[in-house]
């Protein structure tokens, strides 16, 4: 079908060139086939449905009605040609859309959509683009938000109150709680706690980051209550045993503390998930009541060495060393023994590994003339005990004046002075009651139930020697 000239300028002014797509039962389509797009059916069947579809989509039209047409030249079916003119054709030719401006009028299936979170999906025109995700309506902890169905906020936190409960509708409210502030950061320190915001402010949020203040494994701070003071949690760091006074710590829970130094004696082990004070190594043969420092188990310095050892702390560690047989410590170094006394001499200290010998010129030792007659020496003398500074002429004449001394019966001069030495440094005095009792410490049977046993002559060394000999021997002595 050819139409006139002046159809062809009425539709050019009346319809631009755009398609236009309606939900509901009817679409324009200006290209291809009505089967061919999306949410379209099929071809108008009747006149009259064309007539309808036109009116239904707002087309202004130069005749009220569709125009029947049996035309091969033209889209089958119901089209609007150019602006205004509306034709029905029976020709069920496979023309396409939109030739020469014929815009095709085709049946339409409405919009489907959906909406997540099991909400009420959109229909009819609210259902504005088939397959979108549009809700009217929500259930459950969803709320209606534009046209989706959103969840609620979570709970609000410990340290905020709910202004707006949640509903289909709208979304909770949650509003921070205010507490009363502190005085400043040292204030927060005190109660273990640091906080990287506001140290003067009222909220949580204030507050902001927090933690764990110096010598505190953790630290939580919370506002429960509008208008009430701040809780604060912050257990303190778990105290290392053996630390120095005073001692300072780190750590991130209650079993990894870490100690800023250890006491005396101690190092500090750091090889576990906390700190552990370890006594220092002890150095064998050290003196009683040494002290050490340390900072491994391998490494103990030794205040000192008990006698007759000396420090070698030219290792890692120190080591106390023994001197030789015959040798003793001289300071830090081990010398030999002083030669033996001579005959004329009395040893009055004897030598040990921690002390020399000592040898003194000795007193006379002349025995008695009837001494001599009788082949008796003063060292071996039963009967000296009887007589030395018990007899007026043994005074006189100084006889076995040693032996005398040693024996606790010695010569005094005018100074009341003996001036012999004593055998290893040691006397040989009897006690007041065994003078009064004419007792010699050499041969007294109830001396074994003296010497150490009794305080008194632990505090005046009665009988030292003797003492000594019968193992019963004071504190400190060699004789």
């Amino acid at each position: 079908m050819r139409l006139p000239l002046w159809i062809l300028l009425l539709s050019s002014l009346l319809l631009a060139d755009k398609i236009v797509y309606v939900s509901g039962e009817y679409a324009l389509v200006d290209s291809g086939t009505c089967q061919s797009k999306n949410r379209v059916e099929v071809n108008l069947a009747t006149v009259e449905d064309c007539s309808a579809a036109a009116a239904a989509l707002g087309i202004e039209l130069v005749l009220e009605s569709a125009m029947p047409l049996n035309s091969m030249e033209d889209p089958p079916g119901c089209f609007v040609y150019r602006a205004g003119l509306l034709f029905f054709n029976t020709d069920p030719s496979p023309v396409p859309c939109g030739r020469l401006g014929d815009n095709c009028i085709c049946g339409a299936l409405d919009n489907t959509c959906s909406c997540s979170n099991g909400g009420t999906a959109a229909t009819g025109n609210a259902c504005t683009s088939d397959g979108a995700n549009i809700c009217t309506a929500c259930i459950g902890d969803f709320y209606l938000s534009g046209v989706s169905c959103v969840p609620w906020s979570p709970a609000c936190t410990v340290s905020q109150h709910e202004t707006q409960s949640p509903s289909t509708a709208a979304d909770r409210v949650c509003v921070e709680n205010d507490c009363t502030a502190k005085a400043g950061m040292e204030e927060w320190a005190g109660l273990g706690c640091i906080v990287e915001g506001d140290a003067n402010g009222a909220t949580i949020t204030a507050l902001g980051a927090q933690s764990a203040a110096t010598g505190y494994a953790s630290c939580a701070i919370t506002c429960p209550t509008d208008n009430a003071a701040f809780v604060v949690v912050a257990p303190e760091c778990t105290v290392v045993g053996d630390a120095v006074t005073g001692a300072t710590y780190t750590c991130t829970t209650a079993d990894d503390s870490k100690v800023s130094a250890c006491a005396d004696g101690f190092w500090k082990d750091e090889t576990g998930t906390a700190d552990v004070c370890t006594e220092c190594t002890v150095v064998g043969d050290a003196v009683t009541g040494a002290t050490y420092t340390c900072t491994t188990a391998d490494d103990s310095k030794v205040s000192g060495c008990s006698d007759g050892f000396w420090k070698d702390d030219t290792g890692t560690a120190d080591v106390c060393t023994a001197c030789p047989a015959e040798f003793y410590l001289n300071v830090d170094r081990c010398e030999a023994w002083a030669a033996p006394c001579t005959v004329d001499q009395t040893q009055t200290q004897a030598p040990t590994n921690s002390q020399d010998r000592i040898c003194e010129d000795s007193c006379s030792n002349q025995p008695s003339p009837y001494m001599i007659e009788n082949n008796k020496a003063c060292e071996s003398w039963e009967y000296m005990k009887n007589v030395c500074n018990k007899s007026q002429d043994w005074i006189a004449n100084n006889f076995c004046q040693q032996s005398c001394h040693d024996l606790g019966l010695g010569y005094t001069d005018a100074w009341g002075h003996d001036n012999c030495p004593d055998i290893n440094g040691c006397t040989n005095e009897p006690s007041r009651h065994m003078v009064r009792k004419n007792k010699s410490c050499d041969s007294w049977e109830k001396l074994v139930f003296m010497c150490n046993q009794r305080l008194h002559w632990r505090s005046k060394k009665f009988c030292q020697k003797s003492c000594y000999d019968l193992g019963l021997g004071y504190d400190g002595d060699v004789c």
